[in-house]
């Protein structure tokens, strides 16, 4: 049960931010203000959702690291804690640009580069853990080799 609410938690965060990102990053290039009021506005409902799936991301994970006798010292599970607690600060960081730059009437190029930059890094990211996951191993065992 509880591998499953992991899984259904980490596909639904993954599924929510990649549509708020294409939601929104459409609304920006058809230049609608009012458009892209809404997708923001839809966005933070997806927030609301995926700041509930950490906490359980988080406790599932602790309870699935438990029950199976893994320790934290095995390599794949190490770089999946640290990605997870990395996307999360990504995640906090973009809700922090949506909240104080896209909401604005002039959005700079700038803050829209990092918004972008930051999706794809947590899209990544993602991707790293699902890997992970799934071969129980990860890309980055050079880092653990004594």
């Amino acid at each position: 049960m509880f591998k499953f609410l992991h899984l259904i938690g980490g596909t639904t965060f993954l599924g929510i931010m990649i549509a708020a990102f294409f939601y929104i990053t459409r609304s920006i290039k058809k230049s609608d203000r009012s458009l892209i009021h809404y997708s923001l506005k839809t966005s933070y409902f997806g927030d609301g959702i995926i700041f509930f799936i950490i906490l359980i991301q988080f406790a599932t994970a602790i309870k699935l690291v438990s029950a199976g006798h893994f320790a934290l010292a095995i390599p794949w599970i190490f770089v999946a804690y640290h990605a997870f607690g990395t996307v999360v600060v990504l995640w906090i960081s973009i809700l922090l640009i949506k909240l104080f730059y896209l909401s604005k009437t002039d959005i700079s190029p700038t803050v829209l580069r990092i918004f972008y930059f930051l999706n794809v890094m947590m899209i990544l990211i993602f991707v790293i853990i699902i890997h992970d996951a799934v071969t129980q191993s990860t890309w980055f065992a050079f880092l653990f080799r004594k």
